[in-house]
């Protein structure tokens, strides 16, 4: 990650903020994360223990700094650095000073004759604004041990794929889906399109190797190939095999009797834990987002953003993880703080429609 100067912000006045350090591969590590999750055990290595001796002789210094809450990981330090008072020099000089006197202390443990940084280039860094968000801040840090634990253990859920190709068939366009919540023992999605009398398709919940279809014939048959998409994806692929799937798109055009009619279908679809599919863009859309999620939904989450270096999901998105009910998916992996302009939002509202209709057997491999 960049280090990346908000224009608006002046680095030598007084300020906290949210540092993270990040290991380059091959160094010594900082540290072992042992244990459980539910109670995780940080030692430090001896190369770790120096770290933190330069980290508290340099970034705890008095009367310009005081070193908050911070975690030494194996690969990548967070801390929260507070500037006491206006700085002879800014921030991002001295995070490097410190950077180059851990980089000394690893080539004197390695017994090498030159300095070999030790860390990417740059650091990420947050402004923290409030005490609100610095609550918020020390408890990502302190969880960061017990969330290493669970993506060890769980690696399926948390894996990352830069180039995911998806290839598969897709319900007819224009499906209109209806799902009744008398019925306990299935859902009914009944596909009306303009050139057929309908087709039914009852899939039942207690099998979820098939779906049973009965009724009209839509151009022959029921589904067609999409043909093939490629993105970046995180999470728990399989989301995509889920025979009950629904896109979430609001419009502004609706009445509230049509809105809450759409609200009672996406949440019958959370409740039968079913897959949700969306950027999530409008705030209604959001609302129904985090309403389903309590009731058990899971969701496909599309992103104008690719993925950071270190990019893993954070808060409440951590834990869907470990759950296996989150999927994000980019299609433009390039993209980084994007501006989400309106038809890059309405490609990613039809997006979520076509992923929303793939058929259980999507084919799933891995491109370059």
């Amino acid at each position: 990650m960049k280090y990346r100067a908000q224009r608006w912000h002046n680095y030598l006045l007084p300020s906290i903020y949210h540092i993270t350090l990040t290991q380059l591969p091959g160094r010594l590590p900082f540290s072992a994360v042992e244990g459980v999750p539910t109670a995780p055990r940080v030692t430090l290595t001896p190369f770790g223990a120096e770290v933190q001796a330069i980290l508290r002789q340099t970034l705890n210094r008095l009367p310009y700094f005081f070193l908050g809450s911070h975690i030494i990981m194996p690969d990548h330090i967070h801390m929260i650095v507070t500037v006491l008072q206006e700085l002879p020099r800014s921030i991002r000089s001295e995070v490097a000073a410190v950077k180059s006197q851990i980089s000394k202390a690893h080539a004197r443990l390695c017994g090498y004759d030159n300095t070999v940084s030790v860390f990417v280039n740059d650091f990420h860094h947050r402004i923290i604004f409030n005490d609100n968000e610095l609550e918020v801040c020390k408890a990502y840090i302190d969880d960061n041990p017990r969330r290493l634990l669970i993506k060890r253990s769980r690696p399926d859920l948390f894996r990352r794929y830069n180039h995911l190709r998806i290839r598969g068939s897709q319900s007819p366009a224009g499906v209109n889906v209806n799902v009744n919540t008398a019925n306990t023992s299935g859902v009914n999605v009944n596909v009306n399109t303009a050139n057929t009398a309908g087709v039914s398709v009852n899939v039942n919940t207690a099998n979820t190797a098939g779906v049973n279809i009965s009724g009209g014939n839509v151009n022959g048959g029921c589904c067609y190939n999409i043909g093939e998409m490629e993105m970046a994806a995180y999470g728990n692929v399989f989301l995509l095999r889920d025979y009950q799937k629904m896109p979430v798109r609001i419009h502004r055009r609706w009445t509230d009797d049509e809105l809450e009619s759409y609200r009672r279908r996406c949440f019958a679809v959370a409740a039968n834990g079913g897959v949700l599919v969306s950027p999530f863009i409008h705030k209604w859309e959001r609302a129904i987002r985090n309403e389903a999620l309590e009731m058990g939904a899971r969701i496909i989450h599309l992103r104008i953003d690719g993925f950071e270096d270190r990019f893993k999901p954070s808060g409440h998105d951590f834990d869907l993880c470990t759950e296996g009910r989150l999927l994000v998916l980019a299609p433009w992996p390039d993209n980084h703080n994007a501006t989400l302009y309106r038809n890059a939002a309405l490609y990613l509202n039809d997006l979520a429609t076509r992923i929303a209709g793939l058929s259980t057997g999507v084919h799933l491999s891995l491109g370059r």
